[in-house]
């Protein structure tokens, strides 16, 4: 199977999705916002999440029927 993440693949009439790059900004926050830069830090970080939401949101709409999620961090 290739590459799949960030991405949906189809085998065996299952859909694997793959996703990663997901890091718990609740915790960068109250480790790292303790600074000018650890807040813009933080703040970035939150938006790269938003994003990366919105991605596996979209991926797991367009995939039908039975999914997979393969991921690169436990979700919680």
């Amino acid at each position: 199977m290739k590459e799949i993440t960030y991405s949906a693949r189809k085998f065996n009439g299952i859909n694997f999705i793959g996703f990663g790059g997901y890091v718990d900004t609740d915790y960068m926050a109250s480790e790292r916002a303790d600074n000018e830069e650890g807040r813009e830090r933080v703040k970035r970080r939150i938006k790269r999440r938003a994003k990366s939401k919105e991605k596996l949101l979209r991926l797991l709409r367009k995939a039908r029927g039975e999914k997979i999620l393969v991921l690169h961090y436990p979700p919680k």
